[in-house]
């Protein structure tokens, strides 16, 4: 049979941005492939082959265009037999640079392809389905949750110093720790206090006034220096000495078998989809403008992993 050449159009493509966290992101992408509008619910096999250079791991590097031949640095395919069937490829794109991507496949109907495009056509969201994971268990996000951490991350936004740095105080000069202790600052540079350290816990009926019966004489031989100080509340470094972990009791524990996992059985951390528009009479149809978001979620979340913690 002679070969049927379907065109296609794909309209304003997602940029797979490239990042310097060496990481993989468990992906889900579900596929959809649309014949004149309508949903194609039979098989298709395709491949996308991208073109570019690559470099070894480390910094990356740049080559003016016209001075390299581009060769093919990323590729993946599949065989889809339903309209939004799944498939798992993590689009693992560090250290090469792409210049163009191309697209062939297959229908019972004949052979397609697609001349050369800027970039993967892949629309992804961030998935991050475990917050926490300890001894106990893996921990998913609540809305109080995600509340807690909003309202932390304003808290440090906008929070101004009432002190100057701690090192400038002179000898009796006092301040208040995070639990309202006064510390005063002694000839030798260091801060001391003789109050009562209170402190929360989780095993406390009324948490917030759980006493420690050996904290007075722990402050009383306690001596704190300027940078910890500077950390209390009113300090100049206060705010980025607030942790999230206080929000960490609004976390819902969450069971193995309610994880969506990969192929792998590793649990996802991205959603995407690709969308492909086929027509055989030469008319274009695009696709709907893809969202791009996700890039710098899973950049901060990289680094919240390096921590023990999730996103």
């Amino acid at each position: 049979m002679r070969e049927k050449i379907i065109t296609l159009f794909i309209l304003s493509l997602v940029i797979f941005p490239l990042v310097s966290a060496d990481v993989l992101f468990p992906t889900m992408t579900n596929v959809y492939f649309e014949k004149n509008g309508i949903p194609y619910n039979n098989s298709v096999t395709f491949t996308i082959d991208c073109y570019g250079y690559s470099w070894e791991p480390g910094p990356g590097i740049q080559k003016e265009p016209g001075t390299y031949t581009p060769e093919k640095v990323f590729s993946f395919g599949a065989t889809i037999k339903n309209y939004g069937d799944p498939i798992y490829e993590d689009y693992y794109m560090n250290y090469r640079h792409i210049d163009y991507c191309t697209l062939e496949g297959e229908t019972r109907e004949g052979k397609f392809s697609a001349g050369k495009f800027d970039s993967l056509p892949i629309n992804c969201t961030d998935f991050h389905q475990i917050i926490m994971s300890d001894g106990t268990g893996d921990y998913a996000s609540t809305q109080e949750y995600e509340y807690c951490i909003k309202n932390t991350e304003e808290l440090k936004a906008n929070y101004s110093p009432l002190y100057g740095p701690a090192a400038n105080e002179k000898t009796g000069a006092t301040r208040k720790d995070n639990n309202g202790n006064t510390w005063t600052k002694q000839s030798d540079g260091m801060w001391a206090s003789n109050g009562t350290y209170t402190y929360t816990s989780a095993t406390c009926e009324e948490a917030n006034n759980c006493i420690d019966i050996n904290a007075t004489a722990f402050l009383n031989s306690t001596r704190w220096g300027d940078q910890v100080i500077d950390a209390q509340k009113g300090g100049i470094t206060y705010a980025s000495a607030m942790k999230y972990s206080s929000c960490d009791q609004y976390l819902k524990k969450i069971l193995d078998s309610e994880i969506e996992k990969d192929d792998n059985g590793y649990p996802l951390d991205r959603k995407c989809e690709l969308r492909i528009n086929l027509s055989n009479n030469g008319t274009v149809i695009p696709n709907p403008e893809p969202i791009r978001r996700g890039f710098w979620e899973s950049i901060s979340c990289f680094f919240k992993k390096i921590f023990n913690k999730s996103c």
